[in-house]
């Protein structure tokens, strides 16, 4: 079965698909895996729809105050107690082979270590033919700063609940700078710097895409450039 995981789960008002997500991931576990909910004040019922599964595998966190996703993942990940941690959003769909596609990646890592893998998109009315995406790199690359280049380009397509690190690379990574934008590229701006990154050209997360997490709004080019350095000003902060 190979080393135990961790699957670090941020919600909020997820009501509408947390089941359906959780019941893709836990056919895949062993006893030892865990799956760590932490819960951003839902006000709807995610957090009675959890307990409702009845599976010892959850562990549940709810938090006083709301927090916001990147707090609330940080939460996650410090309480996951396994060598190889797994990222989860609360409305996707995880292949069949999702984590241990992963898993087996990372098992003979020890070093600070990311892998990440394809993800499709459909819609949450029916399965469509959206975009696929495809990492832009090579399997097992070494090469830090052709991976930091597509990074800060925003060409990597690497994608949260698509990747897994190991402890190595966790210990690094809390805690999480507060003035970052996203958890996933906290990590992979981290590990890309200090660590090795491995992509694997399979579909292992199907995103859903529906009117609640997709936003119209877009950044103009002086936010996008201010954030990417910002990455990498927190990276030299804490690797000084």
């Amino acid at each position: 079965m190979g080393k135990a995981v961790s699957i670090c789960l941020a919600m909020y008002n997820g009501e509408s698909f947390i089941s359906e997500q959780l019941l893709s991931i836990l056919p895949q576990l062993s006893d030892s895996d865990e799956i760590i909910i932490c819960d951003d004040c839902s006000c709807d019922r995610s957090v009675e729809i959890v307990r409702l599964l009845n599976d010892s595998r959850i562990r549940i966190f709810e938090a006083d105050v709301n927090c916001g996703h990147v707090v609330t993942f940080e939460r996650a990940l410090r309480l996951a107690k396994n060598d190889i941690i797994l990222f989860s959003d609360q409305d996707d769909i995880w292949a069949k082979d999702h984590v241990s596609v992963l898993r087996d990646a990372l098992e003979e890592m020890d070093e600070p270590a990311m892998v990440y893998g394809n993800f499709a998109e459909f819609g949450d009315s029916e399965w469509v033919e959206a975009r696929t995406h495809k990492a832009a790199i090579l399997p097992r690359l070494r090469d830090k700063f052709h991976f930091l280049w597509l990074l800060l380009k925003g060409q990597t397509r690497m994608f949260g609940s698509a990747m897994a690190i190991n402890r190595q690379a966790a210990s690094l990574c809390v805690p999480i700078p507060s003035s970052v934008s996203s958890h996933d590229l906290w990590i992979a701006y981290l590990v890309g710097f200090v660590g090795s990154v491995t992509s694997i050209d399979e579909i292992i997360t199907y995103r859903r895409l529906h009117a609640t997490n997709v936003s119209s709004r877009r950044r103009n080019l002086f936010v996008i450039i201010c954030d990417r350095v910002n990455y990498f000003w927190q990276v030299w902060k804490r690797l000084k």
